[in-house]
């Protein structure tokens, strides 16, 4: 027992509401609440901690044996491989060499995320490998085969199990579902700037979605306009229409306004802009805000069309200005600050990705939606939702 008083379910408990209140980590949050937490006595089969994939176990001696910030390495250690999903993602090289795959996973993991972070102590017997240092070159796959075609000494294990049979039994479906909740937790926290923002950038690219892009507009624009305090029977509710019941439609007159920012750079062509508002003009129509303001923007916001409830019928009148100079996102929210626009429930930002600076601005808590217009690699964009839009047709 330490001397501190407190048991391994005590410990473990501690640590996870540190993590989730930590600026540095709690994008993990939602991550760290998945699955269960279990504690094993000594003799169990896991002598340290262990994964399946989803839920997580600790060795009571081994925990109750270790500082706070040992303890907060090893918990933040298996969420890792849990938000990476390694044990469903790399089954196939757990078949081909186990000792491999647990120890590429590792080094990734403690090398690029965790080792020498302000707070965390690492763990004796844990794998840290400084020449996989870099994220852009070293994934598990790449350690992997680096690994075995050099044939390095490198330790038979490190400080956790990782239960790669168990995740091996899971259907089809429950790793979707896995897959699905994982997501979901990082796309909630990436929304919130201050929390997102703290996301590693090889975090992030995992949340650019290879879905259609008008399925994730739809559902980012509902979910950020949605309300229930009044009903309409202009639009009958379309739950129930298959069912030859028409009811009210819900909505409110709360909602407060949206904002559609439009990069003003020539790569975004009048066909293909006209196609996204097309799809903004109906999801609008669905939502009704308070109202819809579209500012036009390079490197500072050169104009602005507003449209209020009951005259938003015609987006695609907004006229877009030529020009306005390089593509500077951090204008859009400076522009927002100065003219006290604080009454948006979410904002669209079209652009080619192409931007000039380092800053997108501070968004603060208000929910963000990226369309990048172009057919290269999507930039990676710290605050909010990226998605591709590829094809208008």
């Amino acid at each position: 027992m330490r001397n501190d008083g407190l048991n391994a379910e005590q410990l473990i408990s501690k640590t996870k509401v540190a993590i989730m209140n930590d600026d540095e980590w709690k994008w993990l949050a939602g991550i760290v609440m998945m699955g269960s937490s279990g504690i094993v006595e000594a003799d169990h089969k896991v002598k340290t901690a262990a994964t399946d994939g989803l839920n997580e176990l600790y060795n009571r001696d081994f925990i109750e044996g270790l500082s706070l910030s040992q303890i907060k390495f090893i918990v933040l250690h298996e969420n890792f491989h849990k938000m990476f999903r390694h044990l469903f993602v790399w089954q196939a090289l757990w078949k081909e060499s186990k000792d491999l795959a647990n120890i590429a996973c590792d080094a990734v993991i403690n090398t690029q995320y965790l080792y020498g972070k302000a707070g965390l102590e690492f763990v004796e017997g844990g794998i840290y490998m400084p020449e996989y240092k870099d994220p852009d070159v070293w994934n598990v796959k790449a350690v992997y085969d680096d690994l075995k075609k050099n044939a390095k000494e490198v330790p038979q294990s490190g400080h956790d199990t990782h239960d790669w049979e168990e995740a091996d039994q899971v259907t089809e479906a429950e790793a979707k579902e896995i897959e699905v909740q994982v997501d979901n937790a990082l796309r909630q926290a990436s929304l919130v700037g201050n929390i997102g923002a703290s996301m590693p950038r090889s975090v992030t690219e995992m949340l650019v979605p290879e879905v259609d892009w008008k399925t994730l507009l739809a559902e980012f624009f509902k979910s950020a306009c949605s309300g229930n305090d009044k009903q309409t029977w202009r639009r009958p509710h379309k739950t129930y229409v298959a069912y030859d019941l028409y009811i009210p439609t819900p909505y409110s007159e709360n909602i407060g306004r949206v904002l559609i920012a439009g990069d003003t750079s020539g790569s975004i062509d009048d066909r293909m802009l006209s196609v996204i508002m097309g799809h903004m003009q109906q999801l609008v129509n669905e939502t009704q805000p308070s109202g819809v303001d579209i500012a036009w923007w390079g490197s500072k916001v050169v104009g602005v069309d507003s449209f209020e409830r009951g005259a938003m019928d015609n987006l695609a009148n907004a006229v877009k200005p030529i020009g306005g100079g390089g593509t500077t996102p951090a204008c859009i929210t400076e522009w927002m600050y100065e003219e006290k626009r604080d009454d948006y429930v979410c904002a669209v930002v079209i652009t080619d990705g192409e931007f000039y600076g380092d800053s997108v601005g501070d968004w603060g808590d208000l929910p963000v939606l990226w369309l990048v217009v172009n057919s290269r690699p999507v930039p990676n964009i710290p605050v909010g939702q990226t998605v591709q839009v590829k094809d208008v047709s």
